[in-house]
């Protein structure tokens, strides 16, 4: 009986050279004689070398994904913990200019928005929900030039740097410190935004004269008595829940890996809060200061105090409570805790 076994010859009638699996180990004649064990045993060991790639990549770094091809919900939290400590982190400078640029980004889905909106008169009389259907169709742009693109929204922070604020509590770091950089940020954000929404809106929707002319000129006019027509408590309450759809919106983008992914999960929450009439501090800024120049029969502090304000402190709360202060509790809380 001979000592070796023979290698097992290739299509040329050559010798093979001899295959070892990840632990070294020999395979047996007939193993390596038997083309789709071979195929088996290789696509075994292949795919078990890339889940331990995986599992280590992922302890390294909370950012990275494996093969599935999205983070699960406490990858997410972790990267979303790392990115609320960058924008808490950034120089002012920079974070003003990225937040002038949110605020300009979602005022381009807006007036795109409007314009479909204020041109079906007709419908808004007959049938109320097709045009908001078709508006909340439109609406989703802006949020996803921001998030793709890369800039600062005070809808999204509300989320990300609360979520970077809670972990640096329960850790016990210096939370004072802490505090002031979060609210100084969502400050910021919200004034930047604010100001690039509006004078995107100013020079975009009403230098430009696109609602200058019926029926445009009536269905713009409608909105800013639309928006300051209920309630400073029910203002809030849409605001809670337009921004806790927002920030899920956002936490699906931040899950996902490519651009088609994180767009799909743009507009899907976008799409729900703007269909059913919520408020978000930003987008009534984009539309409501046009209306109000084009000769609505309302004022700006009107406005501000029945819309702006409630909206925005409901954006903070939906963002805050109901989707980072949560999901960590959720998933991190008792963990750090322990730790």
């Amino acid at each position: 009986m001979p000592t070796s076994l023979p290698a097992s010859p290739n299509a040329n009638g050559a010798p093979e050279v001899e295959i070892s699996d990840v632990a070294g180990n020999r395979e047996s004649y007939w193993q390596r004689a038997n083309p789709i064990h071979r195929s088996t045993v290789r696509e075994k060991y292949t795919t078990l070398a890339n889940r331990k790639d995986n599992k280590a990549s992922r302890a390294a770094s909370p950012l990275a994904v494996d093969s599935r091809g999205f983070k699960t919900p406490k990858e997410v939290i972790a990267a979303l913990i790392i990115k609320g400590n960058a924008k808490l982190a950034m120089q002012i400078r920079k974070y003003l200019v990225l937040a002038l640029v949110g605020g300009i980004y979602s005022s381009l889905g807006g007036i795109c928005a409007m314009v479909a909106l204020a041109g079906l008169p007709g419908l808004n009389a007959d049938f109320p929900a097709l045009p908001r259907l078709i508006s909340a169709m439109l609406w989703p742009i802006g949020l996803t030039y921001v998030v793709v693109c890369g800039a600062e929204l005070y809808n999204g922070n509300c989320m990300t740097c609360t979520m970077a604020w809670c972990h640096a509590i329960v850790t016990k770091q210096n939370h004072v410190k802490y505090t002031k950089m979060l609210l100084l940020n969502l400050f910021m954000a919200l004034v930047a935004n604010s100001v690039g929404a509006a004078a995107a809106s100013y020079f975009f929707g009403y230098l430009s004269e696109l609602f200058a002319h019926e029926p445009y000129l009536s269905g713009i006019r409608a909105v800013a008595i639309s928006k300051t027509s209920y309630s400073w408590g029910a203002a809030f309450l849409r605001g809670i829940a337009c921004n806790q759809l927002v920030c899920l919106g956002i936490f699906m983008a931040t899950a996902a890996e490519d651009v088609l992914s994180k767009t799909i999960s743009c507009y899907v929450a976008i799409f729900t809060f703007v269909f059913t009439g919520y408020d978000s501090c930003i987008s009534n800024m984009v539309i409501v200061p046009p209306s109000l120049m084009y000769g609505a029969p309302s004022t700006f502090g009107y406005f501000m105090w029945k819309s702006f304000i409630p909206s925005a402190l409901g954006n903070l709360v939906g963002g805050f409570f109901l989707v980072s202060g949560m999901y960590y509790w959720a998933y991190y809380y008792k963990k750090e805790k322990a730790a």
